[in-house]
Formats: structure tokens, C-alpha cells, sequence
């Protein structure tokens, strides 16, 4: 695997040049010299390590910003259609939280990193008493440890809201069954995708916002037996 690792990274490094690298020859290298492998066992490790040294510090910076939450003064939770409706070509890309016409905040939910707005279904805010419970759960997922990117794909159901005053501090919507959220972050300011676990925030938005039967019909109509069981 490191062979073929750094094989392929010769050959990007050449292409665009007049002679471009042949991967046959660069196998060919490897076993007529022994450096071509320890290099690319140099740049296999290293490349892992930047991985996950970017993997902690992601994680470092999630966990910081989880601190903001408990200065929210109220917070929203949201049902969402699970199937994001795609940003009309011909419209502009809107403002940081991607407000447009005909695709208000008020009914629909931004997801950055699809370019894509979720339809609200339903909006409640979070009574004072709930209010601690929320946060808490809030900042527990953002300090989950880092972990290896599941499944590539996002089909909004909740969303949540935090605010200071009548400012957003905060926005984001969650998969359950693809068990990520979505943030923006130093460096993807369009959007990444995290991955937790976070049962206690699941469970208290299944309590307060249940998802109507119908909704999981549907799902199950379209993606049928892998929808995620709990």
C-alpha cells in the first residue's frame, strides 16, 4: 500500500509535464532501489501523522468553542425534511448563514456544506428549565474525542439553534443516521462534517421534538433497511 502510495504521488507530481511519469517504471524503481520505498514509507507516515494531528486539533477547537454555549440566553430546536432541497443556480450565495429570498431562516435551515437548504417542519424553543439540559448535551458532543469520518452522508431531522440576546451564536442541523453534524471551522469555512455519537442530545430532541411516524415511513420508503436502529 505505501508502494503504490507513493507511486501515485510520483506520478501527480509529474503530470502536466512534457514526459509524464510511467507507473510501471516507477514500480520498476522501487524494486531496483531500496530508497524509492523507505521515501515512500517517510511520505506514507507522514502523511498519517498530519491526519492526525489535524484530527486532534479539530477536535481542540471544538471542544474551546463548546465553552461559548453556556453564555446562550435561549435556544431553538427544529424538525427538518430530511431531504435538503439544492440553492437555485441562478440565486446568490446569500450571507454567512445563507439567507436568500424564497429560502427565509424563519422556514428553512442552511447546510453549507451541500449548498443546500432543509425545510423546517416544525420550530420549538426551548423552555429555561430544558434550556441547562441542552447546552450540557451540546457541549458533551463537541467535546467527543476525534474520530474516524463515517459514512458520507447527512439527512437532516433536527436542528438546533443557539442565541445570545437576538444574536445566532450558533447553528447546525444532525443525522442520526449518518451520526454527523455539520460546522464551519478555521480553514472550511464552507462547511465540514463531524462525526459523534452524542445520545444524550439525541435523546433529548427525540423527547421534546419527536419525529412524527409518517417522516420515518418515508425515510424507510426511500432507503429502506438502513435506516439506523436504536
Amino acid at each position: 500500500m505505501r508502494k503504490l502510495f507513493f507511486i501515485l504521488i510520483c506520478a501527480g507530481l509529474s503530470h502536466g509535464q512534457e514526459n509524464e511519469a510511467d507507473p510501471d517504471a516507477l514500480e520498476d524503481d522501487f524494486q531496483q532501489n531500496p530508497k524509492m520505498e523507505k521515501a515512500g514509507d517517510i511520505r506514507w507516515n507522514a502523511q498519517n501523522k498530519f491526519i492526525e494531528d489535524k484530527r486532534k486539533l479539530e477536535a481542540a477547537y471544538r471542544s474551546q468553542l463548546a465553552e461559548s454555549f453556556r453564555l446562550v440566553d435561549r435556544a431553538e430546536i427544529m424538525l427538518l425534511d430530511f431531504e435538503p432541497t439544492p440553492r437555485p443556480t441562478d440565486l446568490p450565495p446569500g450571507e454567512f448563514y445563507g439567507e436568500v429570498e424564497g429560502f427565509e431562516r424563519k422556514h428553512y435551515l442552511f447546510i453549507p456544506n451541500y449548498d443546500a437548504y432543509s425545510k423546517i417542519l416544525k420550530t420549538k424553543k426551548v423552555g429555561e428549565e430544558s434550556k441547562d439540559e441542552l447546552v450540557n448535551a451540546m457541549v458533551s458532543v463537541f467535546r467527543e474525542p476525534p474520530r474516524l469520518q463515517g459514512p458520507m452522508c447527512h439527512y437532516p431531522i433536527h436542528g438546533v439553534r443557539l442565541y445570545i440576546a437576538n444574536e445566532l451564536l450558533f447553528e447546525t442541523s444532525f443525522c442520526w443516521h449518518c451520526g454527523n453534524y455539520f460546522m464551519r471551522m478555521t480553514g472550511a469555512w464552507d462547511g465540514m462534517w463531524v462525526d459523534f455519537h452524542g445520545e444524550k442530545l439525541e435523546a433529548f430532541l427525540k423527547k421534546e421534538l419527536s419525529i412524527p411516524q409518517a417522516q420515518l415511513d418515508r425515510f424507510d420508503a426511500k432507503y429502506g433497511a438502513n435506516r439506523k436502529k436504536k
